[in-house]
């Protein structure tokens, strides 16, 4: 159920969410294994801390995959 979740909604080109594979109706379902519901999760969870790789973990059209990025 992804009635709160992160929708993906469009993705610019040559934009980092291209750069890593997003795609728009990606849902975006944990950020380093910690649960995004609503945009504000996101955001909270990128102002933690400066991490050197992010693992984004996507629901994908009822598959659900990992995108790791960072440097």
């Amino acid at each position: 159920d992804f009635s709160e979740a992160v929708v993906i909604a469009s993705v610019a080109n040559n934009s980092n969410a291209a750069q890593i594979g997003l795609q728009p109706g990606d849902v975006i379902v944990a950020i380093n294994d910690k649960q995004v519901q609503k945009t504000s999760d996101l955001e909270f969870l990128s102002r933690q801390r400066r991490r050197l790789f992010w693992k984004l973990s996507i629901n994908r059209k009822g598959q659900i995959f990992n995108s790791v990025f960072g440097g």
